[in-house]
């Protein structure tokens, strides 16, 4: 256990760092901390800690709630009764899409101390994201969109041309990724209210802590903050060099400059205007392996 400071992604998150989450944390029923946009481990580099995780603890908090496939909720329990290890369920809980290899190996030893302190103080995790139907009815689309969104994500593509030569080679057109993205985000909307009746009935009175992508923690009508009713949320936004910002957060919190702010942070959109350092992957036609596929991408947008 305690092995976040082998990794560089980690280095931001010192003492004061997170003393400054927990001097907000409690203050509402909810804290809702958001995960960017899935790329990077700040979310794992802030919970892989037994100090924070007896903080939130002696604080009140009660439950975790964690952008992870509900289906997966079962391995928990299983985890949390003592059936499996922990690192039986992080194989079977699998990685972030948009994560390098390193990094996933990096994701599953710190998921594996959250968990583990979690459980040690009495916090209950919860994983309660729907999975949206549409990447089931359409795997190789699915896992062809998470790679274009990945791809946006890490800097390579940045204009609605180059995702369009990405698709050309995998035997797909531009408009067919743009279907399916506004199918996924719809389906993703949609979800948020199901995620809001699951934390609000898991939790009854109880203080808790969600986890969540930025495109969830909004101020809109259907986004998780404003169904749960904002007067019980504080929504902070982990502002990293990977993230993606939160429109109306309470806070921004920058973890590199130990800074904790009132702000409001407009939203992120990918594909600026810009032509440089673009880079298509390899054509391919062959179904992609599990390691290249597996995990969430649903939280991208391309254009909107």
């Amino acid at each position: 256990m305690g092995i976040k400071n082998e990794f560089s992604a980690c280095s931001s998150f010192d003492d004061k760092s997170r003393r400054l989450m927990l001097s907000i944390i409690g203050g509402h029923q909810f804290t809702a901390v958001s995960d960017g946009g899935h790329q990077g481990l700040a979310g794992e580099c802030l919970f892989a800690d037994s100090g924070f995780i007896t903080g939130l603890s002696k604080l009140g908090i009660k439950h975790i709630f964690l952008e992870i496939d509900e289906a997966r909720q079962g391995d928990l329990e299983a985890f949390y009764e003592d059936r499996v290890t922990v690192e039986d369920l992080l194989e079977k809980v699998g990685h972030t899409a948009a994560l390098t290899n390193e990094e996933q190996k990096s994701q599953k030893e710190l998921e594996a101390d959250f968990f583990t302190y979690a459980k040690d103080n009495g916090i209950k995790i919860h994983f309660v994201d729907p999975k949206p139907a549409i990447i089931d009815e359409n795997p190789f689309l699915s896992r062809i969109y998470s790679r274009i969104a990945a791809a946006i994500m890490d800097g390579n593509i940045s204009t609605e041309d180059e995702v369009a030569r990405i698709a050309d080679s995998y035997g797909l057109s531009l408009e067919e990724i743009k279907e399916y993205q506004n199918t996924l985000l719809k389906q993703r909307d949609m979800a948020n209210y199901k995620i809001a009746e699951s934390i609000d009935r898991l939790s009854g009175s109880d203080k808790a802590l969600i986890m969540y992508g930025s495109l969830h923690l909004g101020t809109s009508d259907n986004q998780i903050p404003t169904l749960l009713g904002r007067d019980r949320v504080v929504v902070i936004h982990m502002d990293t060099p990977d993230s993606v910002g939160v429109d109306g957060a309470d806070y921004n919190f920058e973890p590199d400059k130990g800074t904790l702010n009132r702000t409001l942070k407009g939203l992120f959109r990918f594909l600026p205007a810009s032509d440089e350092n673009f880079h298509i992957p390899p054509k391919q036609s062959e179904e992609l392996t599990h390691e290249q596929s597996s995990g969430f991408e649903g939280n991208y947008i391309l254009s909107r």
